[in-house]
């Protein structure tokens, strides 16, 4: 293959990925915003940012509780009933996979419970679908 083809293979394929949005990027943002909502002293605008990852129709799935939440005023509601029940948040991105509109995140969520004031650890696994930048379904497992 002549260099010049091989060159302008790589800017097309290059034109290419860029055009698709930063999935990995925004999973690392929406996982900060939601820790804030974790936070001692989050608030309403907390709550909006978080808000301002999903797309109008966000579904929330938890199939090992038999959960699903749809729509976001239903999402605000249960994420401001949740404000203060923990404190000194941290999640960690242990390892994250994206196919096509999807972003599988391997989490490790720490918080103390306020009302116990014991630090709780655990893992778990998000699936995030993103489309057109927002977060359309989100998996918890």
């Amino acid at each position: 293959m002549r260099p010049w083809v091989l060159g302008m293979l790589f800017t097309v394929l290059g034109t290419a990925a860029s055009a698709q949005p930063d999935l990995f990027g925004i999973a690392t943002r929406y996982i900060g915003a939601q820790q804030a909502v974790m936070e001692k002293g989050a608030g309403p605008h907390d709550v909006d940012t978080l808000i301002s990852f999903y797309a109008p129709g966000y579904t929330y799935y938890h199939p090992q509780f038999g959960a699903k939440v749809t729509g976001l005023d239903t999402v605000r509601q249960g994420i401001t009933s949740h404000l203060g029940e923990t404190t000194d948040a941290q999640i960690e991105i242990k390892g994250a996979l994206t196919s096509g509109d999807m972003v599988s995140l391997a989490l490790k969520e720490s918080f103390v419970d306020a009302a116990t004031r014991k630090r709780i650890e655990r893992d778990r696994v998000t699936v995030l679908t993103i489309k057109d930048g927002k977060v359309v379904q989100r998996v918890d497992m």
